[in-house]
């Protein structure tokens, strides 16, 4: 009877762990909502505010750091690419002003040979900037074209 007692709790708090994950990514959908009009806007400056002066966003094509820098990424990137909207997949705290999110992107690209659908992830750390989070580091990857 004493082993039941003391399992519970864990198993307790292992069954609300993934509401909580779900309540904070449902809190978050304005940030993602944000992202995603300034994405389908092509909206370069509207993108790079989202991130910290001295926010880092390795991409597979190499390192990008700063919001000018990024601004400038979003800009030339979008000159040939046709996002589809990002989709948050996680979230977790790992304080009062850090989390982690994660997710999936998607999109078609425009080339000298035509059209290629990309999809890979997403990764960020974010940072309480005030009432609003900023992206402090980003992690794109992509997977290979079907």
């Amino acid at each position: 009877m004493v082993r039941p007692n003391l399992i519970m709790p864990f198993l307790m708090i292992g069954l609300a762990m993934p509401a909580t994950a779900q309540q904070q990514a449902n809190q978050d959908e304005p940030v993602v909502k944000a992202y995603n009009k300034a994405l389908l806007a092509h909206d370069a400056a509207g993108m790079a505010a989202l991130y910290t002066e001295d926010a880092v966003v390795f991409t597979p094509d190499g390192l990008v750091t700063g919001r000018a820098a990024i601004e400038k990424m979003y800009g030339q990137d979008m000159q040939h690419f046709h996002p589809n909207p990002s989709k948050l997949e996680q979230v977790t705290a790992l304080g009062d002003g850090v989390r982690l999110r994660g997710g999936t992107w998607s999109g078609t690209l425009e080339g000298d040979k035509g059209a290629v659908h990309l999809k890979g992830y997403w990764t960020t750390t974010d940072v309480r900037d005030g009432t609003n989070w900023r992206i402090r580091m980003e992690t794109v990857n992509y997977s290979a074209p079907s």
